[in-house]
C-alpha cells in the first residue's frame, strides 16, 4: 500500500507499507515502513529527495538515502546510510 501528497513549498511526499501476504499472524504482517520527500528547484533543474525506511521487525533501526541531481548537467549524488 502507498500513497502520495503535494505538502506545502512544493514538497512531493510518498510513503507506504509493504506488508508479507505469507503470514497468519498479523503482528508479523507489516514488513516495511517507508516515506519519500522530494523537492524540485529553478525549474525543474535542480531536486532534493531523502527516503527513510524501517523494517517493522526491527525497529531500533532506520535506513536513509539523501539524492541531489542536476537535470540539466546529468549530475546525480546518492548518499545511503542507517542509524540504531
Amino acid at each position: 500500500w502507498e500513497n502520495s501528497q503535494q505538502l506545502p513549498n512544493e514538497v512531493d511526499f510518498r510513503y507506504g507499507i509493504d506488508l508479507s501476504a505469507k503470514t497468519t499472524n498479523l503482528a508479523s504482517l507489516p514488513r516495511r515502513i517507508w516515506g519519500r520527500a522530494t523537492r524540485r528547484f529553478v525549474k525543474d533543474r535542480f531536486s532534493l529527495s531523502t527516503r527513510l525506511d524501517m523494517d517493522v521487525q526491527r525497529m531500533d533501526r532506520v535506513a536513509f538515502q539523501v539524492d541531489a541531481a542536476d537535470e540539466e548537467n546529468d549530475l546525480k549524488l546518492t548518499m545511503l546510510g542507517s542509524a540504531a
